[in-house]
């Protein structure tokens, strides 16, 4: 499948540098822009390999999204502490990242509401949570639990309720009748 984005080999240099930028996210935030030199590629530094060998890279990659890291313009080479602002997406960069860090910063909810836990794939076992300000926690639980309903939304649930106990009822009083050769389950 593709990433976006079709790749090039500057001229003289043999360093592998992004040739077209496809509609999509990437063209138009600006992260990634015509000309930029792909430096490390899922983190591994790529500046030295040939473009057969980046693009097979980019076609056999497993994880997603892949993460890149450019230099953008006539900016010579930078240094590994060096980062550039155009590498990645903050949100899939920081997801990537957290994977492997020994400290992360959350909101409580990502922490406490196991539904948001669990779409974000966060595993707290052999974890230590520390929670600033704790006392504010009853009240982000309580939130979290509740709901505001309106005149309509209670009549609509009324309703429901009052079906399902009627159902309730009629399935409490059936009676079981056995037919010679004929099992009649009733839960």
């Amino acid at each position: 499948s593709s990433v976006g984005l079709q790749l090039s080999e500057a001229l003289g240099s043999g360093c592998c540098t992004i040739g077209k930028v496809k509609e999509g996210a990437a063209k138009v935030e600006g992260t990634l822009r015509e000309g930029d030199r792909l430096t490390k590629f899922n983190g591994e530094d790529i500046r030295d390999l040939p473009l057969a060998e980046v693009a097979s890279r980019f076609r056999d990659a497993s994880q997603d999204p892949v993460t890149l890291d450019v230099v953008r313009g006539d900016v010579g080479e930078t240094d590994d502490d060096d980062y550039s602002p155009h590498s990645a997406c903050p949100y899939y960069l920081s997801q990537i990242l957290a994977k492997n860090a020994e400290l992360v910063f959350a909101p409580y909810n990502y922490v406490l509401e196991p539904a948001i836990r669990n779409a974000l794939g966060i595993e707290l076992e052999g974890s230590v949570i520390v929670l600033d300000e704790a006392h504010n926690v009853e009240d982000t639980l309580r939130e979290s639990g509740s709901c505001k309903l309106g005149e309509f939304e209670l009549c609509e649930l009324l309703l429901v309720m009052s079906n399902y106990s009627t159902m309730e009822k009629h399935h409490a009083n059936l009676i079981k009748v056995n037919h010679p050769g004929i099992a009649i389950p009733i839960p």
